[in-house]
């Protein structure tokens, strides 16, 4: 048949031309998380649910930069985020970011998180801040992506990071310190000028088009006696689409403060049990990320939060720097300048890391360190392009034949040499020979 003969309607065409486009931007089914134990009743708030429809006019980075410039007392020309360097090795790797967002409600005023030097206006939420987050977040395009203190997730960022083809799952503190702030801190007149602070909590992302949510689940950390702590969890399962092979994602906000390193030792041992024991079977790849408010090196107790994770998992920046970022969160408080490596991504034993996101020296950050104009939160977002299924090393037999075929393949090139060398010699002496006859002739 002739296909110009073939007469389609335009309609019908638009119709599964909009289908192809969108067809793999649509969620199938929307996970829910296991309950978490809260037996003391402890609160959780969070804000009025919204859709994507609530934020029309936001659809690109672009506009996420123009309505940061839009506020009173942005500084113009608008300062770019700070310049961070992220290749890509391998399109199939997959890229993690890991980021602590900075609650809105520990960082609102009167007491604006007690940063003292970074201007009052920059902390602004709902007019600065939020825009500015997303930004950072989107500009690295992540493949997975995992936040702590988030607590404007079912208002914001729930609806425009599902906007831009990411599906989720999040799990609030129980008690949050937000709701202590605003409930037992703040003067009533301080209140009235603000929306109320929410929970924040844990949240994982993930790229709707190349990942599917298979599971997930949500956890308490518990004290000796069997009582929940504030803390959370929250893990998921995910299929990769392209090769039909799962894997686990954990995200998690251990307890805050340096005395605290024992119970953070007890919250990630019962992590990593957890963690494990959801395995399909014992190669199933694991990534694990979070502010584990703990750095390396700290002897509050031993072994520390970085060493009993290292004994069952490989940090990402370790694998592919050799060593841990010198930071990961850089504030001035009254108590005065404070940077730590508290933020990481871990990953099972076999990945490999192909890439990571660098981290300035502190040296090229502002005075006021951060958050400021150029940075919306007091934390580095990292970020790691992990290959969770590397192809083995070759066996002894494989050695074998490949080092046969390389000397195989050196005789057929020696060979091929030789002979084009003689036949050049040939052609040579035969115009030799025929420019010597002339000559005779010549003559």
């Amino acid at each position: 048949m002739d296909f110009q003969a073939k007469i389609v309607p335009a309609a019908f065409l638009a119709g599964v031309a909009i289908f192809l486009i969108t067809r793999g931007q649509k969620r199938k089914k929307k996970l829910f998380l296991s309950p978490l134990n809260n037996a003391a009743g402890f609160p959780i708030k969070r804000p009025a649910s919204k859709t994507s429809d609530a934020y029309p006019h936001i659809n690109s980075i672009n506009d996420l930069h123009r309505l940061s410039a839009d506020q009173p007392g942005v500084p113009s020309p608008l300062p770019p985020l700070l310049s961070r360097d992220f290749k890509r090795v391998d399109l199939n790797d997959l890229r993690v970011l890991q980021f602590n967002l900075l609650a809105r409600g520990l960082s609102s005023p009167p007491a604006n998180g007690g940063f003292v030097l970074t201007p009052a206006a920059s902390l602004n939420f709902d007019g600065y801040r939020r825009y500015r987050l997303l930004e950072e977040i989107l500009r690295f395009q992540p493949d997975i992506v995992t936040l702590e203190e988030l607590d404007q997730y079912d208002d914001f960022f729930e609806p425009l990071m599902n906007k831009f083809g990411y599906d989720s799952v999040y799990q609030p503190k129980l008690d949050a310190p937000g709701l202590t702030v605003w409930n037992e801190k703040m003067k009533e007149e301080d209140k009235s000028q603000q929306v109320p602070y929410n929970s924040d909590g844990s949240a994982i992302f993930w790229r709707r088009d190349i990942l599917e949510g298979v599971d997930c689940h949500s956890m308490n950390f518990k004290s000796e006696k069997d009582l929940p702590w504030s803390q959370v969890a929250v893990t998921v399962r995910l299929l990769n689409k392209k090769n039909k092979k799962t894997f686990l994602v954990a995200c998690t906000h251990l307890k805050a403060k340096p005395l605290y390193e024992k119970r953070r030792v007890q919250q990630i041992t019962q992590l990593l049990d957890r963690f494990f024991s959801m395995r399909l079977f014992d190669t199933e790849p694991l990534i694990l990320t979070g502010d584990f408010n703990a750095d390396p090196d700290t002897r509050e107790a031993q072994p520390n939060v970085y060493e009993t994770t290292s004994k069952k998992m490989n940090s990402s920046y370790k694998l592919f720097y050799g060593a841990e970022p010198a930071f990961t969160t850089c504030k001035v408080r009254k108590k005065g300048e404070s940077c730590h490596t508290i933020d990481y991504i871990f990953v099972s034993n076999g990945a490999h890391v192909t890439s990571c996101l660098s981290v300035p020296t502190r040296e090229s950050l502002p005075k006021e360190r951060i958050p400021t104009w150029s940075y919306p939160s007091d934390h580095l977002s990292i970020g790691a392009d992990v290959n969770l299924w590397p192809s083995p090393p070759p066996t002894e037999k494989e050695k074998k034949e490949k080092k046969k075929k390389d000397a195989i393949g050196r005789i057929h090139h020696y060979d091929t040499a030789a002979r084009d060398a003689a036949v050049a010699e040939d052609k040579k002496f035969e115009r030799s020979e025929g420019n010597r006859y002339i000559q005779n002739d010549d003559l």
